[in-house]
């Protein structure tokens, strides 16, 4: 706490990220590793019209994964930067069977 001194809060949220990022090194990092999330995330997680999207792929029975990913893409942060993968590797044996739905939203 007390490192940041400007917060940006002028700026969009893109370019906030930036700065943040290129003030204080590792705060992109810090967003994902938190663990906590805020009221607006939760509200994006249980939004009806996302949830109308998901059910009409995947069916009713939905469930927010319990290791949730959220990582700001700030520009040069090898830290948040993975390269293409599929999600199926770092799941436990038979989470195969399970559909799940992953979305990158800006």
């Amino acid at each position: 706490a007390g490192k940041i001194e400007k917060d940006h809060a002028e700026v969009g949220l893109y370019r906030r990220l930036a700065l943040l990022e290129r003030d204080f090194p590792g705060a992109a990092v810090l967003i994902h590793l938190e663990g906590d999330l805020d009221e607006a995330t939760r509200n994006l997680w249980s939004n009806p019209r996302l949830l109308d999207l998901a059910q009409g792929i995947i069916g009713p029975d939905i469930a927010g994964h319990p290791v949730w990913n959220l990582r700001s893409k700030t520009p040069s942060t090898a830290l948040t930067t993975v390269p293409w993968h599929q999600d199926i590797a770092y799941l436990a044996p038979g989470a195969e069977v399970t559909e799940q739905l992953t979305a990158w939203i800006p």
